[in-house]
């Protein structure tokens, strides 16, 4: 089974499906749900910390995916080289790797660092938001699967880094839930 055959079969899946896969590509565009709650977070001083978490973590990843390593790729997406018809805007940007899997899973990675109970359901969403691209024939399964390791890595990067040489950020309050 290629690329293609798992973005066919995820269409095919149901056209019921449409309007949910365009609504979760909608929220997370620009990285909009995980910004909103990263800032209703720190408006909280029981999550302000992991507030700040996402805000860095979805920032570098921008950076990384659609500055750095987009331009170098250059890969083209699925509807452009299959003719699909699509279903939402088409993008400015290439392929490889996903941005919106990329935010989405750096912004629910510092969420599950700093809270589990919070965390999974992030991840779910953030998983969702993958397939939501490959569905929608935005992505190639691999340009999802690199967005969602960038994403992971740099959430874990931002909050090893903020811990070690941010004082303030290291002095917030942690909302850790017990796994």
């Amino acid at each position: 089974m290629d690329e293609l055959d798992i973005l066919e079969w995820l269409q095919g899946a149901s056209p019921a499906l449409d309007n949910v896969m365009i609504g979760i590509t909608i929220v997370s565009t620009y990285a909009a749900v995980w910004l909103i709650i990263a800032f209703l977070m720190t408006c909280s001083r029981e999550h302000r910390k992991a507030g700040y978490a996402v805000i860095v973590s979805v920032a570098v990843a921008w950076i990384l995916t659609d500055f750095v390593i987009k331009p170098m790729v250059g890969r083209e997406r699925p509807y452009e080289v299959t003719g699909f018809e699509i279903l939402v805007s088409a993008a400015s940007t290439s392929s490889f790797p996903s941005g919106h899997t990329a935010f989405s899973f750096a912004a629910a990675t510092a969420i599950f660092i700093h809270n589990r109970r919070w965390g999974i359901p992030a991840l779910v969403f953030a998983a969702l938001v993958g397939i939501s691209r490959m569905y929608l024939y935005m992505h190639w399964p691999t340009d999802v699967l690199a967005g969602a390791l960038i994403g992971i890595a740099v959430a874990y990067l931002c909050v090893w880094f903020m811990s070690r040489y941010i004082p303030a950020y290291r002095d917030l309050q942690d909302s850790q839930e017990p796994a």
